[in-house]
């Protein structure tokens, strides 16, 4: 039986050391990213924003331990995960880390409320699960959205269910991959203003991955990659817009 890996206090949210990940294509050697170093603390707020093919989904990949890196270390709330188990990863994941991708892939045979519950049937009993997706939907604004399939919820309400789901279980840590991808601008704004508020209500650490300069200004810090590097960032101590060029120039 494996053990579950455990949560030390007082540490960073999220700790890379050298962090670099390379890909084998056509004979070619790939490098995702390159000697990454970077600390998220607890509570914080960060975006990470650049250029298409600067490495962001790779290093939330890594961070949430769906990949390993080729060289490196990688703490996460404490805890080292590049060299656990596939198993220890899984249900690491499942007891501290909430995942919000661009398309939420919700199942289109159920209902939001049982996407939710399904996603979570694993690790809980179905009538705990049932009650603690209820009262998140409700939160989100979707209270009366709880029977409705897929296919009669709006790209945002869709959005809102798989934001739920993430928060299912309680989790620690939030990452978001280009959340507003396939949103609109008053629909976008609405999510940025439910990822505040679940924040401060549920306490979470939050890193997203953006192209968008409006999402990328509701977090604290904007880390920017090129080419699979640092190449700088950005500690914004007041909201307010950002440009563009300063997410996306290489």
């Amino acid at each position: 039986m494996s053990v579950p890996l455990s949560l030390p206090e007082r540490l960073p949210a999220i700790s890379l050391d050298g962090v670099s990940r390379t890909y084998t294509s056509g004979g070619s050697t790939v490098a995702a990213l390159a000697q990454i170093d970077l600390r998220i603390a607890r509570g914080e707020t960060v975006a990470i924003a650049g250029p298409s093919g600067s490495g962001k989904t790779t290093l939330l990949n890594l961070v949430s331990g769906l990949d390993r890196p080729t060289a490196g270390t990688i703490s996460v709330l404490g805890t080292r995960i590049d060299g656990a188990s596939e198993r220890e990863l899984a249900e690491f994941r499942a007891r501290h880390v909430g995942l919000v991708f661009e398309d939420p892939h919700l199942l289109s045979g159920l209902t939001a409320l049982e996407n939710l519950v399904a996603a979570r049937l694993p690790f809980g009993h179905w009538r705990d699960l049932q009650a603690q997706a209820r009262g998140l939907l409700i939160e989100l604004g979707l209270g009366e959205r709880l029977d409705a399939p897929p296919s009669r919820l709006s790209a945002g309400e869709r959005q809102r269910v798989g934001l739920a789901r993430a928060l299912m279980g309680q989790p620690e840590l939030l990452l978001a991959d280009e959340p507003t991808g396939n949103l609109d601008a008053g629909t976008t704004e609405e999510l940025i203003g439910l990822l505040e508020r679940v924040r401060r209500e549920h306490d979470l650490t939050i890193v997203v991955c953006t192209h968008d300069p409006a999402v990328a200004a509701f977090a604290e810090r904007v880390v920017r990659l090129v080419g699979g590097r640092v190449d700088g960032e950005q500690r914004l101590d007041r909201p307010g817009p950002l440009e563009v060029r300063t997410l996306e120039e290489p």
